[in-house]
């Protein structure tokens, strides 16, 4: 991800952080830091994610992948 970021969004590239926390630093951090307690209960495990129910309910369109991580151009 921070990749992505930093091909598409040069001039914030150095706000990216370079490298992604252990599971065990995202552990000991989520002691003393209440958001990251969610993120250290499913560290290591692969969501299944899905907009089916968006498409089918609401009949949303997704946007293409390339595009998603870019901003809106003003």
């Amino acid at each position: 991800m921070a990749a992505m970021l930093a091909r598409h969004l040069p001039s914030l590239a150095d706000r990216v952080p370079a490298r992604e926390p252990s599971d065990e630093e995202v552990r000991e951090a989520a002691k003393t830091e209440p958001a990251l307690r969610d993120a250290a209960a499913l560290r290591g495990q692969i969501p299944m994610i899905s907009n089916n129910k968006a498409r089918r309910i609401l009949g949303w369109p997704p946007r293409w992948r390339r595009r998603s991580p870019t901003p809106p151009t003003a």
